[in-house]
């Protein structure tokens, strides 16, 4: 009797195991665990989006359910976004960054305008290059598209200018205003290394380094700062001046191997620096102050005539 109890027992559990081992065959043929939750196999489609997925366990649910249909949100810069996404606005970029647009396949649009990772941003457009990324490049108190051909600026930060390789179509640099020149000798520098024309602005006038002769209209303040980027330059004449007879002085006293005159107009009338009488009669005057104002321009004058001016004794 005890051994048949024996038989029967062992039978017993022979047909335990044996169930709980078809058991466990029959939930792996149709059920997988991942991260702790259990999911069927023969899913269609799995609807994630709720679950704030990192791309690596995105991977691991696509290498286990290959056949199904995985909805998701893509997480980007301590975001999450559709899959449907098209467009971005972002101010900062990583290459991990790069590497998680892969999962956006309707992109289209990223607006960059605040970021500053250029050469990511290079990375970025060759990497997707059916994204329209909208970006610029910061250089003083102005913004430049990379596409920028020629470039104009009034003063750059030492750190700045290695930013200007990311203007990648740039050809020409022009300086201007002359108020903070600190750099620009480290400018014309880069600009010789990369074979950019390089000119400084005077009034209406762009003129090269080599330049010895210049007629430029309407000179400004500041001027001066810019002559040491014309070492050539002999002869300057100015039409009609905006810079102050002060800094007229100032070129002729800091350059003096440098020949300056201008021409001044004074009621609409042209007269030389160097005159020494204005005469201006039958021509009205509208303003004292202004003329009293252009006629600093002329410190040889010995007379100003304004006959039938339309001015009294008394104004005057």
């Amino acid at each position: 009797m005890n051994k048949f109890k024996k038989v029967l027992i062992v039978v017993l559990l022979a047909v335990i195991l044996g169930a709980c081992a078809g058991g466990v065959y029959w939930h792996h043929q149709h059920y997988l665990w991942i991260d702790a939750k259990r999911y069927s196999r023969n899913a269609q489609q799995l609807d994630l989006r709720e679950e704030k997925l990192s791309i690596r366990q995105y991977e691991k649910f696509r290498s286990l359910l290959p056949d199904c249909d995985i909805l998701w949100k893509v997480p980007f810069q301590g975001g999450y976004y559709a899959e449907e996404t098209d467009s971005l606005t972002i101010t900062s970029l990583k290459e991990t960054d790069i590497a998680a647009l892969a999962y956006l396949p309707q992109l289209r649009t990223i607006d960059a305008s605040c970021c500053m990772e250029y050469a990511l941003l290079e990375q970025l457009q060759e990497t997707y290059p059916q994204l329209t990324v909208e970006y610029s490049i910061a250089l003083g108190e102005n913004r430049y598209e990379p596409d920028t051909e020629q470039l104009e600026i009034s003063a750059i930060a030492a750190e700045e200018i290695d930013d200007l390789q990311y203007l990648r179509n740039l050809k020409t640099i022009v300086i201007s205003s002359g108020e903070n020149t600190e750099n620009y000798a480290q400018l014309r520098e880069y600009c010789r290394e990369k074979n950019y024309a390089f000119y400084v602005r005077l009034g209406d006038m762009l003129a090269e380094e080599s330049a010895q002769s210049l007629t430029v209209s309407g000179l400004q303040e500041g001027a001066e700062s810019l002559l040491q980027f014309l070492p050539g330059l002999t002869r300057l004449h100015v039409l009609n001046p905006q810079i102050s007879m002060e800094g007229l002085e100032t070129i002729r006293r800091n350059h003096p191997n440098l020949q300056l005159s201008w021409n001044q107009v004074v009621c609409g009338k042209v007269f030389n620096g160097t005159d020494t009488e204005i005469d201006i009669s039958g021509i009205p005057v509208q303003d004292l102050d202004v003329l009293a104002e252009q006629m600093t321009y002329f410190p040889a004058a010995e007379k100003l005539i304004m006959s039938d001016c339309g001015v009294d004794n008394e104004a005057m």
